[in-house]
């Protein structure tokens, strides 16, 4: 049975509790990286209010996962084709030998 992880979240003027299915070191981890990027938001915007702060930090870390898939994407694309030209020569090498 998979262990249930509990976090208290005390950021930008909200407190709340969440229990989830993952331990609560790594939801420690996870709050910890939102709260690195809550504050580089702040620390670039001018009288922003909390909201548009959350928004915004919600935005950057939609954007880094994104581009972590587009990355992914792109290698898997390149290691089939890689993949293809094995099997291809392969293919061809015991064609000859026939």
């Amino acid at each position: 049975m998979a262990m249930k992880g509990f976090l208290r979240v005390d950021i930008l003027g909200a407190s709340f509790e969440i229990e989830a299915d993952e331990d609560s070191a790594y939801l420690q981890a996870l709050l910890n990286y939102y709260k690195n990027t809550v504050k580089s938001v702040e620390n670039k915007a001018v009288n922003t209010d909390s909201l548009k702060t959350s928004i915004l930090a919600g935005l950057l870390l939609v954007d880094e996962l994104y581009q972590e898939r587009l990355k992914n994407s792109t290698k898997q694309q390149e290691d089939m084709q890689k993949a293809e030209l094995i099997t291809k020569k392969m293919i061809e090498k015991i064609d000859n030998i026939l």
